[in-house]
């Protein structure tokens, strides 16, 4: 099964900032007391909690999109070393990576970082939007990230993945 839209789609509706009209769940990170930030996703969308400590929190959309979040502390160093971390598990799990360099964004009032590309299913080849997002949390609360993968011929999951990174609010 394929999971996403067109990168440039992709890219262009996570600028603009598209809308979650249809979501209906929201999830806090790392749980909703004292949550550091929110995302709002469909009600089909299942959840895979973090194995350990600041690990990452799956959602796994019908279609075979991932959504993947995390906090990580927020110091100038801490900044880099998790786009660092990300960019190489990116290159690590996929395959024929192209990814931009980090972007500065703005997303429901935090700044952030964001990078984008295209990698290939190191099972079957097909290639993949990949678009990861890092923004400053409110109250010291580190840095929230938001990355996900999907197939480019999966429109509807794309479509989705993407409303679910441009719904993270800082708590």
């Amino acid at each position: 099964m394929r999971i996403a839209s067109k990168p440039a789609v992709l890219a262009v509706a996570l600028v603009l900032g598209a809308s979650l009209a249809h979501a209906d769940q929201t999830i806090f990170y790392p749980q909703q007391k004292g949550a550091a930030f929110s995302v709002v996703a469909p009600d089909d969308w299942e959840m895979d909690p973090a194995t350990e400590e600041g690990g990452f929190v799956n959602l796994n959309g019908p279609t075979g999109a991932l959504v993947a979040l995390r906090t990580v502390p927020a110091t100038e160093a801490d900044w880099k070393n998790a786009i660092d971390e990300t960019v190489q598990f990116i290159k690590d799990n996929y395959k024929n990576t192209k990814l931009s360099a980090p972007a500065d964004i703005s997303l429901n009032g935090a700044k952030g970082f964001k990078i984008s590309g295209t990698g290939n299913d190191p099972k079957d080849g097909h290639e993949l939007a990949l678009i990861a997002v890092w923004v400053e949390l409110k109250g010291g609360k580190g840095v929230g990230e938001v990355w996900f993968a999907t197939d480019n011929d999966d429109l509807a999951g794309g479509d989705q993945a993407v409303k679910i990174v441009n719904s993270l609010t800082s708590r």
